[in-house]
Formats: structure tokens, sequence, C-alpha cells
């Protein structure tokens, strides 16, 4: 039997139904190993995965922000409101 394109494949299904995790969480899980092993892991694997989750303009900020304060990019995450802050900050107020 011949599968369509359009077609998923029946691994990520059982995956969900076995582990009892969103499609979305399988997928970062997936995209953040695949970024982690292809790195040459400079990064932890964790780190990875967090910033498959996040976009181009809050990985960033968020990397600016953990070097700044010397912390892991999952750390820094967990600070919701700096990260807010800091992606909500025009640049001619930053220079002020």
């Amino acid at each position: 039997m011949e599968r369509h394109a359009n077609e998923r494949p029946e691994l990520p299904r059982r995956l969900q139904r076995d582990t009892n995790r969103h499609p979305s969480t399988i997928r970062a899980y997936a995209q953040g190993y695949a970024t982690w092993s292809d790195g040459g892991r400079t990064i932890t694997l964790n780190e990875a995965m967090e910033r498959v989750k996040m976009g181009a303009e809050t990985e960033a900020v968020t990397e600016a922000i953990a070097a700044a304060r010397n912390l892991s990019i999952s750390r820094t995450r967990q600070d919701r409101g700096t990260l807010r802050h800091a992606i909500t900050v025009s640049p001619a107020g930053a220079e002020k």
C-alpha cells in the first residue's frame, strides 16, 4: 500500500498515545535532539529543546540576558517578567 505525501506516519500518534504528551511537545523534543546532536553538542540537550520553542527575536533576547547574567537559557526563560520587558522595550528606549 502506497502512502500519500500528506499522510502523517503512525509513529507520532503512537508516541502521543504511549507517552501521553501533546504532539507539539514530542516535536520539540525531536527537533531539540536533532539540533543538539547536529550542533556539536556545545549546548545541553535541555537548552536545545528550550531554543526550539522560541522565535528568533525571543532567542536573541534570551541569549543576551543569559550572557549578561551568566545564566543558562533554561534559567533565563524561567524569569518571564524580565524577558517580557526586554522584548517590549523599543530600541530608542534601550539607548537611554
